[in-house]
């Protein structure tokens, strides 16, 4: 019983880690953090920290990088990109792209 009861609140703490971590991972995101917003576009992608796997967000997030003009996107920052949105179908892609477009110029007053 102590030993399903520890591994309970453990997986609870976990859990309360993750999203923890998840929030102050997009408030750093929408802070224009590069790798915020990489390590964001990443969690979306695989799944992590809580968050569903979400190709459609990582495509927003991809397109953000991508055109926010910050001296450390690279070519791995396109090929992302193209993996991410590749993964929507056509519909999904222009809408993902559009908001992540939007998103970026917002964020970088563009």
């Amino acid at each position: 019983m102590r030993k399903l009861l520890f591994c309970s609140l453990a997986m609870l703490c976990t859990h309360a880690v993750a999203e923890e971590d998840f929030r102050s991972l997009e408030k750093k995101a929408m802070n224009r953090d590069y790798q915020a917003q990489r390590n964001l576009a990443y969690v979306y992608q695989a799944g992590e920290l809580g968050a569903p796997k979400d190709f459609w967000q990582a495509c927003v997030w991809r397109t953000v990088i991508v055109h926010s003009g910050d001296a450390s996107v690279d070519r791995s920052d396109a090929s992302n990109l193209d993996y991410a949105c590749n993964k929507l179908t056509p519909t999904e892609k222009v809408a993902a792209t559009e908001k992540g477009l939007a998103l970026a110029k917002r964020l970088y007053k563009r």
